[in-house]
């Protein structure tokens, strides 16, 4: 905003920023590492065991678990799942 007006951004510039923005979330250390054993704390999911896959942004997680003898991907905001 300038004097109570709206700027016009680029759109080269927003892009360069969602760029830089993607680049960072790759480079975020999580506590949790691929192959790590979770279990899901809320939601329909609750108590049952995955396997963390990875980060997906700064607070989400892709799970794999194993529904009807089948394994699914999950993503789901990190705070639902603990270290099993």
């Amino acid at each position: 905003m300038r004097d109570g007006n709206p700027v016009h951004i680029k759109d080269e510039l927003v892009e360069a920023i969602r760029h830089a923005e993607k680049a960072h979330l790759e480079q975020v250390e999580s506590f949790y590492t691929a192959g790590d054993k979770v279990i899901i704390n809320k939601g329909m999911y609750k108590d049952i065991k995955a396997i963390f896959k990875k980060n997906d942004g700064l607070e989400r997680a892709v799970l794999m678990l194993n529904l009807l003898q089948k394994d699914v991907e999950l993503n789901i905001e990190t705070r639902h799942i603990r270290k099993a």
